[in-house]
């Protein structure tokens, strides 16, 4: 019966030890989808900034 209960007490804490590994992939791979979205971010600012350029340059063009 000792035996039994040092099993259940190692498993449970093995699910535990798996749960937090899991959390810590999926904290990584969050925080890797967070910097491709920056990334994407930025280069719609930069990209944004660009149109507004050529619009208002056209703007003082006579267009």
């Amino acid at each position: 019966m000792v035996t039994i209960e040092v099993d259940r007490c190692a498993i449970t804490q093995l699910r535990s030890t798996v749960n937090s590994l899991l959390q810590v992939c999926n904290f990584k791979a969050i925080v890797t989808e967070l910097r491709e979205i920056r990334s994407e971010i930025r280069w719609l600012r930069i990209e944004n900034q660009r149109i507004l350029e050529h619009l208002f340059g056209r703007q003082e063009n006579g267009w």
